[in-house]
């Protein structure tokens, strides 16, 4: 049910982007994407716990399977770690884009905000579309594995 749900949001968005006139490539960000996964991927090596990541994700897609014991509250404790990880590396890559920004920026000439412009557009985007694309994998992803891997180990 849920990923239907989540296929019939994504479709009203890709809907809503073109009616508006623009493209749903103009929303995919390489930069924002690596900027959120690669600390998630560095948790994971870090705590050696992809194993209990994968078998957390089977028990909460498929209802039928049967888990091990204790997988179900690693894996929440897991999802939780990486939902906080999700929202510091976030803030973090907003933060250094706009840092990036300011360093560009060089008011005191006549024509600078245009050159400006031209240089800080990237670093904009990858510092808006980052937090969105952690806060969709917050709301779309941890939060709900954790909802349900604490539902299935009462």
């Amino acid at each position: 049910m849920f990923i239907l749900g989540f296929s019939i949001l994504l479709i009203a968005v890709c809907i809503a982007i073109y009616g508006l006139g623009g493209y749903v490539s103009d929303y995919l960000n390489v930069a924002s994407f690596l900027f959120i996964l690669v600390p998630l991927l560095a948790v994971l090596t870090a705590t050696s716990s992809f194993k209990v990541f994968c078998e957390g994700f089977k028990a909460a897609i498929f209802s039928k399977r049967t888990v091990p014991e204790g997988i179900p509250e690693q894996s929440a404790l897991l999802f939780r770690l990486m939902s906080k990880i999700t929202v510091l590396a976030s803030v973090l890559c907003m933060l250094i884009c706009f840092i990036n920004i300011l360093m560009f920026t060089d008011l005191e000439e006549p024509q600078a905000h245009l050159r400006a412009i031209e240089r800080t557009g990237n670093h904009v985007a990858v510092g808006i579309i980052a937090p969105v694309y952690g806060l969709f994998l917050i709301t779309a992803v941890f939060e709900p594995m954790v909802f349900i891997l604490k539902r299935r180990s009462m």
